[in-house]
């Protein structure tokens, strides 16, 4: 019994780096496991011509600190990425049946993590349908400097 024991004190460390190690994989695992995409949708029709809109919704999407990828003028797209690859929102832009308007339909996708709090990702679904509202009102705002 006394080897043991005096075993056990010869490497205290490896008992402190495995629980250590356990851990932090578990906080891992529950942190990615609780991962989903959720979806909101708003759309804008603008006054302005397609042009018009298709260039402020660029500036809106680079002056909020995102990327724009697959930029497709003649089928009205962008897509914004922000850095982390967690929100992409997908722009679609159409002219209106009456002259010089233009419709924006915007399609923002984002992770919700849900981990242990269901309050939270109650939370982040009301912030995901805030912020696609608060792109096209940043669209007016780029919109409101060309006239």
């Amino acid at each position: 019994m006394k080897a043991k024991t005096e075993e056990i004190r010869a490497f205290p460390s490896v008992g402190r780096a495995a629980s250590v190690t356990m851990f932090i994989l578990l906080n891992v695992l529950t942190c990615n496991a609780g991962q989903k995409e959720n979806t909101a949708q708003c759309s804008q029709v603008y006054t302005h011509t397609f042009d018009e809109v298709f260039q402020a919704s660029q500036e809106t999407i680079e002056r909020d600190g995102n990327f724009v990828a697959d930029l497709d003028k003649t089928k009205g797209t962008m897509k914004s990425k922000t850095a982390s690859g967690s929100v992409v929102e997908e722009i679609v832009l159409t002219s209106g049946a009456k002259n010089g308007e233009t419709s924006v339909n915007v399609t923002h996708h984002y992770l919700v993590y849900s981990t242990f709090m269901v309050h939270h990702t109650e939370l982040q679904e009301k912030q995901g349908a805030a912020a696609c509202s608060a792109f096209l009102g940043r669209v007016q705002k780029v919109l409101a400097t060309y006239r």
